[in-house]
């Protein structure tokens, strides 16, 4: 690996950091649950928060302040003053990348007997976004028990419906928590 990589993935991880450490502070994943249900595709997200608790947060550090600016670059994250409060917009894809490095580093499981599952039914049109999503959730380390059903251990079934509420495909997927049987 040159010097290049090595530098380029260690801004990517403090480009991570630093967008998950604003997604925990606007509280993003509740956010993204209690939008009406079917609200359509949304390309980017706003939150507020006050001016000077920004400042304090994102203002002072050199490398959270290089880390913005390239999420600034990659069009992710925008902050604009309005009165005494920052408007923030976070684009989806932003989120999306968020909630899959936050369900990746989870490691918190179920109590047992538990289980996350993960159904969809795309509609027959839809053949690209149902291979993306079966992609991104095997990616997740879901694992398959039937054609379109998926179990995990883990307990992020939140973060997965927001998943599937910040990528537009909450019409078809069902996610809730279920029994094993122990048969």
């Amino acid at each position: 690996m040159s010097k290049n990589q090595r530098v380029n993935r260690k801004r990517e991880t403090i480009q991570g950091k630093v967008l998950e450490e604003i997604l925990d502070d606007l509280n993003f994943v509740s956010e993204l649950l209690t939008l009406p249900p079917y609200a359509g595709p949304r390309h980017y997200f706003e939150a507020r928060m006050a001016q000077e608790e920004w400042e304090k947060m994102y203002g002072g550090e050199i490398k959270k302040r290089r880390a913005f600016r390239d999420l600034r670059k990659k069009k992710w994250l925008d902050a604009h003053v309005i009165g005494n409060e920052m408007l923030v917009r976070i684009s989806s894809s932003a989120v999306v990348e968020a909630l899959k490095n936050q369900i990746l580093s989870t490691t918190k499981k179920l109590d047992e007997g538990l289980m996350c599952l993960v159904s969809y039914d795309f509609p027959v049109g839809s053949d690209k976004a149902r291979k993306v999503w079966t992609r991104l959730i095997k990616y997740l380390g879901l694992k398959q028990e039937q054609q379109s059903l998926y179990s995990t251990k883990l307990h992020i079934g939140l973060e997965l419906k927001a998943l599937a509420k910040a990528v537009g495909a909450e019409k078809w997927v069902l996610v809730f928590f279920a029994t094993e049987n122990m048969t």
